[in-house]
């Protein structure tokens, strides 16, 4: 069984699908991508801690937390400069996903790479110049530094002036935050708690409103971070290049730059606020939806991005992670494709919540590895007993001619998402890669064109080979053996998940 680290210290399954790999040319990226893999299997034998691959069939994509400043050996060196030649040779023929990858295995070997850390990224923290031990940061964070900001391990980031305030447990009390008038930490969080204001707390990347304690915000902010990081790599190929490895790839001489904008997300902590703030604010009806994504001409104020908005309901069969990551899934990739909101009111709208529910699955781990695509899910567990033993399917050629007010008929949604993501999974995780790279330039075209993504170039069957019925087949069969048999359906009935879907 072949495994890809994708740097930093894990690895992700090649043995997605037993298939082998197609006959390409030896200077094809793909074809050099998957021999470097079989290199390292032999001249790295003894992978040092953090390296060692898990050896699941079809297993999740793991993405792990940036490499550290270990020391490293001489032949993880050498490997890290093969695998930087490739990720320029895969720039060049514009492949910048499997670009972004092979950045990832140099900085797994070799975690003080300069042009490497330049690829993914990174700079120089100005603030340990001249040391040759210097850390490597992002723009973003530099940026918040020069704002006055530091970050707080509990708090977030947080004004310099807080600091010894918040050190000792103390919060601005609601209001005062530009000239703190300093509560204790319970009490600041209780006085937000009607969510007039709420917390405002910054991220690298996010804003996020909300009336939960503010040290849940920040724990749930880092993992929207890292979450970011790790889907803007494996999903280059969608994205502008602006956003992506494929701007300093095309400039040999460029570094990383702020992104220039921020991500708005507002979490409520019961059902009713969301559903009375979305209806006042903003003349939307939330239904019993858990969390839904609003473009900015829906919203009703002048000036504003696209936002995310959702609430805790530990009631639901959905977990609050699943519809947080699902949501950002869909704001990310709208505000990264370069051209904003799409229009997915025409037939072809499962591309939407295919990519969205694979994303769904992300777990952040304590370590800061990111880990997506697994089959483990509430929906799959479910869909797996209504698919393989009860047989109930939905065309794939019917499903993907679907618009958006089809794929939500109350009677078919649940099994149009399981399908929309059971796809994306066998796409995402096959081994051959270059399924993977057919996903990714459909989700570009639904995500930066102006018409229905069912018209954005070949279908989906013509892309990869097959007819309707082996694809079916393949979906079937990943249903059958990679998602666990559940003798007992859990919380609810399978039909009752409909309610607890996000938009």
């Amino acid at each position: 069984m072949a495994l890809i680290p994708l740097g930093g210290g894990s690895w992700t399954n090649l043995a997605a699908q037993p298939v082998p790999p197609p006959q390409v040319p030896e200077n094809d990226p793909i074809a050099r991508f998957l021999a470097l893999v079989a290199e390292d299997r032999q001249r790295l034998p003894q992978l040092p801690s953090g390296l060692v691959p898990e050896d699941k069939p079809f297993g999740p994509i793991v993405v792990p937390a940036p490499a550290g400043q270990a020391a490293i050996s001489d032949a993880l060196r050498d490997s890290a400069q093969d695998w930087l030649e490739l990720a320029i040779q895969a720039g060049e023929a514009k492949h910048w996903s499997l670009a972004a990858l092979a950045v990832r295995h140099a900085l797994a070997r070799d975690p003080d790479l300069a042009e490497a850390r330049r690829l993914d990224g990174f700079v120089r923290d100005p603030e340990t110049q001249g040391d040759p031990n210097a850390i490597w940061t992002t723009p973003e964070r530099i940026a918040l530094r020069k704002r006055g900001y530091v970050d707080h391990p509990q708090q977030g980031w947080i004004d310099a002036s807080w600091v010894r305030a918040v050190n000792q447990g103390f919060l601005p009390a609601v209001g005062t935050e530009r000239a703190p008038r300093f509560v204790a930490e319970a009490v600041a969080d209780a006085q937000r708690a009607g969510m007039n204001p709420g917390w405002v707390v910054e991220t690298d990347f996010f804003t996020i409103q909300s009336n939960l304690p503010r040290r849940d915000i920040v724990r749930l902010g880092r993992k929207l971070d890292r979450f970011r990081e790790a889907l803007v790599r494996l999903m280059a190929d969608a994205l502008s290049p602006r956003f992506t490895l494929a701007s300093r790839a095309l400039d040999g001489s460029s570094t990383a730059r702020p992104v220039g904008f921020r991500h708005e997300v507002v979490i409520f902590a019961d059902a009713s606020s969301y559903r009375d703030h979305l209806r006042t604010r903003h003349g939307f009806d939330a239904g019993e939806s858990l969390g839904v994504y609003l473009p900015a001409p829906l919203l009703k104020r002048r000036g504003s991005r696209g936002t995310v908005f959702l609430h805790r309901d530990p009631k639901a069969d959905l977990d609050f992670e699943t519809t947080l990551f699902h949501e950002t899934t869909h704001l990310l990739l709208a505000e990264l494709n370069g051209r904003g909101a799409p229009r997915d009111e025409g037939p072809g709208f499962w591309i939407f919540e295919a990519v969205a529910t694979y994303f769904e699955t992300t777990r952040v781990n304590e370590d800061g590895s990111v880990v997506f695509g697994t089959p483990e899910t509430e929906r799959l567990l479910v869909g797996r007993h209504r698919v393989v033993e009860r047989g109930e399917r939905v065309p794939l050629a019917q499903l993907l001619r679907l618009d958006k007010t089809r794929f939500h008929n109350r009677d078919h949604v649940f099994l149009n998402y399981v399908h929309a993501q059971a796809l994306a999974a066998i796409l995402m995780n096959d081994a051959r890669l270059t399924p993977r790279e057919v996903f990714l330039d459909l989700v570009k075209r639904a995500y930066s064109s102006t018409g229905p993504a069912a018209d954005r170039g070949p279908s989906l069957f013509d892309r990869l080979g097959e007819s309707p019925q082996q694809l079916e087949h393949r979906l079937n069969q990943f249903l059958a053996e990679h998602v666990p048999k559940v003798e007992v359906i859990r919380r609810t009935s399978p039909d009752k998940t409909n309610r607890n879907r996000s938009e």
